[in-house]
């Protein structure tokens, strides 16, 4: 069991309770033995703003997830504005 900063406890789940939530919450999967879903935002600003309510929650429940954000950019070689 895990304690979060509010003082509640947690544990993992089990591997059939993992399958059997993630039958229930579309878009998620598990990629190399981790929870994975990828977000799609229109700007970059949408994206920071999604992150940092994440980070919020996430800090409170003493949770650390890995996660990675990625800009699409259009690149042009030299010549080019």
């Amino acid at each position: 069991m895990k304690n979060t900063k509010n003082g509640s406890s947690r544990r993992l789940l089990r591997p059939a309770e993992v399958r059997q939530s993630l039958g229930k919450l579309p878009g998620w999967k598990r990629v190399k033995g981790k929870l994975h879903r990828e977000f799609k935002f229109g700007d970059f600003v949408k994206a920071f703003g999604f992150m940092k309510k994440v980070a919020v929650a996430a800090e409170g429940m003493n949770h650390h997830p890995e996660w990675f954000q990625r800009v699409q950019q259009s690149e042009r070689g030299p010549g080019h504005a």
